[in-house]
């Protein structure tokens, strides 16, 4: 699967789920570290990446813009952030998580559990 990970997250993400056979970049790696978040939505939709991010705003951007791309993992303030924890759990979560991802989902982590909403998310959910 291929991840770009947001600014607030660590590089050392991205890195560490390339070691496990995803390809994954940081906003960094672009130099999109200021960046503005439509832009790096842009890049994870040309690029058919799924966004990692600890920044609430993708999520409130995929229900105004009713989008069914990119999919966005969302890790809470309660879910774990140092890289390696956070690799540990996403690499666990995403054997369950795969096709919901491929087809357009936000998916929330905290730190003992995750809820997955499918895009476009709509006033009914």
């Amino acid at each position: 699967m291929k991840f770009i990970v947001d600014n607030p997250l660590s590089p050392r993400l991205a890195s560490i789920l390339n070691q496990n056979d995803h390809d994954a970049v940081h906003v960094r790696d672009y130099a999109l570290a200021d960046a503005s978040d439509q832009e790096i939505l842009s890049r994870a939709v040309k690029e058919s990446r799924v966004i990692i991010t600890a920044d609430g705003d993708f999520g409130r951007m995929l229900a105004l813009l009713q989008l069914r791309f990119p999919s966005v993992v969302f890790v809470r303030e309660s879910g774990p952030h140092r890289a390696d924890q956070l690799a540990d759990a996403l690499l666990r979560l995403f054997s369950h998580l795969a096709q919901p991802l491929l087809d357009g989902s936000l998916v929330v982590v905290r730190e003992d559990r995750f809820r997955v909403r499918r895009l476009p998310i709509l006033d009914r959910d």
